[in-house]
């Protein structure tokens, strides 16, 4: 559903068309959560110019804030049917989901930077990308990762990548920690064994 959907051009980031009311929003979330793409599309048109702009005020990225918005709105298409109007009208739903994954991405940032920084004083800790063995070892990691399940391929990417706990992967692929947990040991034991043959 979602690749049909145009996500964050350059012409939506604005705003909404219209202003809808919080009870016609609230109908459309109830809609997403039936399966209706369109009322998806409807609902990522009235509400992208708010999301986009909190997640751009906190990252400050264009590149990673469409990202961003763009895992929201998958969030949203997996999980409306979760949505409470009891706890709060959709655009703070919507906007504390946005938050949140901006958040983490910001924290990934800053833990990339502060590694960037190690490595630029302790010039010894940096590989030898001329090494043919370690270029070696590389192919050989790549050719595992891609030899993974879809599944534990992306667990894999939002662990090492992303930087995200187990905990938050289970939330974002609404998955139980326990089979997280399961996918995750398995790759690495899957990794292990494909590095040691």
């Amino acid at each position: 559903m979602l690749q049909n959907l145009r996500l964050v051009s350059s012409d939506d980031k604005s705003g909404p068309r219209h202003a809808l009311s919080m009870p016609a929003l609230e109908a459309l979330v109830t809609a997403v959560g039936a399966g209706d793409g369109a009322a998806l599309e409807q609902l990522y048109h009235e509400t992208l110019g708010r999301v986009y702009g909190l997640v751009d005020r906190i990252l400050a990225n264009a590149s990673d804030s469409e990202e961003i918005v763009e895992d929201v709105y998958l969030y949203v298409w997996r999980n409306a049917s979760t949505f409470d109007p009891e706890k709060g009208n959709v655009m703070a739903w919507l906007c504390t989901i946005a938050r949140s994954r901006a958040i983490d991405r910001l924290r990934f940032r800053q833990r990339q930077h502060r590694v960037s920084e190690v490595l630029e004083a302790e010039p010894e800790l940096r590989e030898d990308t001329h090494d043919p063995l370690r270029l070696l070892d590389q192919t050989r990691v790549q050719a595992c990762v891609a030899a993974l399940p879809a599944t534990q391929k992306q667990i894999l990417s939002l662990v090492y990548f992303q930087g995200l706990t187990q905990a938050e992967i289970a939330e974002r692929l609404d998955m139980s920690l326990g089979t997280v947990k399961t996918h995750v040991r398995r790759t690495l034991i899957a990794l292990r064994n494909a590095l040691e043959a």
